[in-house]
């Protein structure tokens, strides 16, 4: 194996390693924003479970996620 292979191979573990951290540090996120939500009486819908759900797994930015709520409420100003 080639010392750029090598270093391939070290780029690829790890960047696998920084998403599993940044999966993690999602899903911490989501798990607070779920608790919050259910301590004030508004239990998150099915449909902002799955956004919440895609979030953590990395398939929708924040500025996605905020712009997929924010879309249930087409008359209030930002």
């Amino acid at each position: 194996m080639t010392t750029t292979q090598n270093s391939d191979l070290l780029a690829v573990a790890n960047a696998a390693v920084e998403e599993r951290k940044a999966r993690v540090e999602r899903a911490r996120i989501v798990k607070h924003a779920r608790r919050s939500s259910a301590m004030e009486g508004m239990p998150l819908t099915p449909q902002e479970q799955q956004w919440l759900e895609q979030y953590v797994q990395g398939k929708k930015t924040t500025a996605q996620l905020r712009e997929e709520v924010l879309s249930q409420y087409p008359n209030r100003k930002v």
